[in-house]
């Protein structure tokens, strides 16, 4: 296995430009780690959501509040979060034994 020689800059521009690249590079990895946390914000409100509604919680509005709330507090904007019924995607009020689903849309990061 061949050793890696070490990286020698002796130009002062050179350097600049290998010091922002670095600068931006580790930019980058911070907000990707970020936006990766508040992505894992839906799957948590989801998770969230489905156990509230095998607890009882029949109320929409209420799971749809709850989903909300753990995005925007991971610093999520929400565009659209409703409980449809699965079959023909109308709004529903209550969970009354028909399937359905919680569709979200949200902005994460900027």
């Amino acid at each position: 296995m061949a050793s890696k020689e070490p990286l020698v800059i002796s130009n002062k521009d050179a350097m600049r430009k290998w010091s922002r690249t670095m600068i931006l590079t580790l930019k980058l990895l911070v907000l990707k780690s970020h936006v990766r946390m508040m992505a894992l914000s839906i799957n948590k409100s989801l998770l969230k959501a489905k156990s509230a509604a095998a607890d009882g919680q029949v109320h929409c509005e209420k799971l749809r509040n709850l989903v909300v709330q753990c995005i925007t507090k991971a610093g999520g904007q929400i565009d659209y979060a409703e409980i449809v019924d699965q079959e023909n995607l109308e709004k529903v009020e209550f969970i009354n034994g028909s399937p359905v689903v919680l569709c979200v849309a949200a902005c994460l990061g900027k």
